[in-house]
């Protein structure tokens, strides 16, 4: 029997069905494990996780292929963690514990595939650095954690699966070498750029929140993030398949409403001797811009009692605020030339044609 005919949810155009698809859906999240990954799938913004698939799903084979298939299209794959390997044993996010390994049962979720993933959305990946001795430099920035994203991303490119969007957002240290330039420092971004394929990829990167008794911190911040935009850069090109000579390119940006610094707290006053200098008092907060003008024992500030902006020696900065302004930086890179209306006012856009 055909139960397309007697279905009227199957007798509406396959648009439609997809549109019900997607209200029913909306607001999910769901959790299975392969390949001894844990996986989180979301659909939308999700209220609480769910431990298994809908059983609506199950009603005909045909609701369950297209309504897998509308997942798998709008889903993103929030959050993923290798599970150690503990014979007999399952480690448990909820607890932080290694507990008895339930028989498998029967279960819809078995239904979800890893690589019938096609969007990406990892938020809170910590960046840390390390260096090499007895040599200082390079200070170079690595991904914490990695192993839960590095086994997901070698299973999805040994199975030739390639993402419709790539999604990072990366939070920055907050305590940094005394390394004040360029070359001092390099990036490790092996898990995006040797292992992910995507056709878009958005990198966003969060500033810390500065420690007040390490006033250094804020200037190599400053140069290191610089040199992190152009390595995330060089890896964004490489995972959507991008060269120099074929994309275009929109310089980074922050988010309207950052100011793109730190605010600090004076710690000596100081009169100008040029131009490019300002007055301060002792005990005057000022917002430290991210600028490169100053050379590295000059940073370039606004004193904000005045609004005006220049250049004062860096030694004269005593703490930093815990008010710091938000700032973010975006990255986005995309194969093809995009035909919508750009609406962030933030990114770095990267069209191959």
């Amino acid at each position: 029997m055909d139960v397309s005919l007697h279905s009227p949810l199957l007798r509406l155009p396959r648009e439609l069905r997809n549109q019900v698809y997607d209200s029913l859906f909306r607001g999910s999240c769901f959790k299975f494990t392969r390949k001894r990954i844990q996986v989180t799938l979301s659909y939308g913004s999700p209220i609480e996780a769910s431990t298994s698939l809908p059983v609506w799903l199950l009603t005909s084979k045909q609701v369950l292929k297209e309504g897998l298939d509308q997942l798998y299209h709008t889903a993103r794959c929030t959050r993923c963690l290798r599970e150690p390997n503990v014979p007999g044993l399952k480690f448990s996010l909820e607890t932080g514990r290694y507990e008895k390994q339930p028989e498998p049962v029967d279960n819809p979720r078995k239904l979800l595939s890893l690589t019938s993933i096609r969007a990406l959305d990892l938020k809170d990946i910590q960046l840390s650095t390390y260096t090499t001795h007895p040599h200082v430099t390079p200070a170079t920035f690595y991904i914490c954690d990695r192993d839960g994203i590095r086994f997901l991303l070698q299973h999805l490119l040994a199975e030739g699966v390639t993402l419709n969007h790539l999604k990072l957002t990366l939070t920055l240290p907050t305590i940094y070498e005394f390394l004040y330039e360029p070359e001092d420092w390099k990036a490790d971004l092996f898990e995006i750029e040797a292992l992910a394929r995507a056709k878009r990829v958005e990198l966003v990167v969060q500033e810390p929140q500065m420690s007040a008794s390490r006033v250094h911190d804020v200037r190599a911040c400053r140069v290191a993030i610089a040199r992190l935009q152009q390595e995330l850069v060089r890896a964004a090109k490489s995972v959507v398949g991008a060269q120099d000579h074929e994309c275009t390119v929109k310089n980074w940006k922050t988010t309207e409403h950052s100011l793109g610094g730190w605010y600090c707290r004076m710690r000596k006053g100081h009169r100008p001797s040029t131009d490019d200098e300002i007055t301060v008092e002792d005990g005057d907060e000022v917002l430290a811009l991210f600028d490169d003008s100053g050379g590295r024992d000059w940073v370039k500030v606004r004193r904000l009692k005045t609004g005006t902006e220049g250049l004062i020696p860096s030694r004269y900065i005593q703490t930093v605020t815990e008010n710091k302004t938000s700032c973010t930086w975006h990255l986005e890179v995309s194969k093809g030339w995009s035909t919508e209306k750009e609406v962030h006012i933030q990114e770095l856009v990267v069209h191959t044609y």
